[in-house]
């Protein structure tokens, strides 16, 4: 058995359970004050905490295959001392380790985890990043870090790993990373990065970038990258033009261009195979979004734009609109119905006009209506349930 002594909200509680079976534990919002230290888990194989409690009193932690220590002092860095880990560099399992808000006061312990596979760090959280070498990382995420050269170079050296997240450590030296060649997935948000910190650059394995809150003017040099590029996240730059088109991946399927300074699209036209596609929260008009028809998008999200009715974009392939925030728009929904494969319509503060809709069989696609004002809907009514309206008839 085993007896936690927990806080839910302001009320104390004693809760027993049988763990004998269980391979994993999450401690979402859940502070734990005291263990039965007459328990021990046998099979625990992930585990997610938030207090520096001696671990390897209650846990079989060499069985352990995913560790998560979050410090809830965000604003401070909480030190760990790994001792609470007890013989955790004897684990040869351990594949996945992510370390938040804590630092490390002795890494040796660390440097024996020959399985780690997966290490997430937030925060300044360890002294040398030399440590990193000692492993065989295929995922490594470093967030809000301050980093040196140094440890950007050692970083640069990672040859093993596939998937990279750099996000808000200043690091804006693209051409440092070149020689991860294995990388698939590659996170650079946060940086400051300009288009110019891209020239030369090449990843030939790469598939998916998050660029997003960066200084991006445009995707000139980005979207020749890799030729196996499909998927790109800008979002929360300052474009304002798509490209050259001397700069062109026409593999490009996943764009997320939102919270930008765009006007004209036109030239995603030359994305031939572009599927999902967000421009939200840009200047986008029903001319410049009618010069994409001809693309067959499947999710379209055009959330807080110009646009008042989806006659100028190709209905037969969406099976995805959000269309959020037009509270000035007489929205016409009129061609919603050619929409064949359509599976979800998300649309709140909009006025839709003669909109049509008899009966939930004339339409029998999800429907997510907010704060909109309808009319002509006399034969069916809508009923506030969670976080959107469910259509009924009357």
């Amino acid at each position: 058995m085993f007896q936690l002594e927990c806080l839910f909200g302001q009320n104390p509680a004693k809760l027993t359970i049988n763990m004998e079976q269980y391979e994993r534990i999450e401690q979402n919002n859940l502070n734990i004050y005291k263990i039965n230290n007459k328990c021990r888990i046998q099979q625990l194989q992930f585990i997610n905490i938030d207090k520096p409690i001696v671990l390897g009193e209650y846990v079989n932690i060499l069985q352990l295959k995913h560790l998560c220590m979050t410090s809830q002092r965000i604003s401070k860095t909480q030190e760990l001392d790994i001792n609470i880990l007890n013989n955790i560099e004897q684990n040869t399992l351990l594949e996945t380790l992510s370390i938040k808000n804590y630092k490390v006061k002795d890494q040796k312990p660390l440097m024996k985890l020959k399985a780690l596979q997966n290490l997430i760090l937030v925060g300044d959280l360890i002294e040398d990043y030399e440590i990193l070498q000692k492993f065989h990382l295929r995922f490594f995420s470093i967030s809000h870090a301050s980093l040196s050269q140094k440890d950007k170079h050692v970083i640069s050296q990672l040859y093993q790993v596939r998937q990279l997240t750099v996000h808000g450590c200043g690091l804006n030296e693209v051409h440092l990373l070149q020689e991860l060649q294995q990388l698939r997935e590659l996170t650079l948000s946060s940086n400051q990065i300009k288009n110019s910190n891209f020239v030369g650059c090449s990843f030939r394995l790469l598939q998916k970038l998050n660029v997003s809150e960066n200084s991006l003017q445009s995707l000139d040099y980005i979207t020749d990258l890799s030729p196996c590029l499909f998927e790109i996240n800008a979002n929360r730059n300052k474009i304002y033009r798509i490209l050259h088109i001397s700069s062109l991946n026409t593999n490009i399927e996943r764009l997320d261009l939102s919270f930008n300074k765009l006007r004209d699209i036109s030239q995603l036209l030359l994305f031939k195979n572009l599927k999902d596609l967000n421009i939200g929260f840009n200047k986008i008009g029903e001319k410049s979004l009618q010069s994409i028809q001809h693309l067959k998008i499947q999710t379209l999200i055009i959330t807080q734009t110009h646009c008042r009715s989806l006659k100028c974009v190709n209905t037969e392939t969406l099976t995805h609109i959000e269309m959020n925030r037009n509270a000035k728009t007489n929205f016409d929904i009129s061609n919603l119905f050619q929409c064949r494969n359509l599976k979800a319509f998300h649309i709140n503060s909009a006025v839709l006009p003669n909109n049509k809709l008899k009966s939930q069989k004339s339409f029998n696609r999800i429907l997510i209506f907010q704060r909109a004002s309808l009319e002509y809907y006399k034969t069916i009514t809508f009923h506030l349930r969670l976080n959107g309206f469910y259509s009924s008839l009357e």
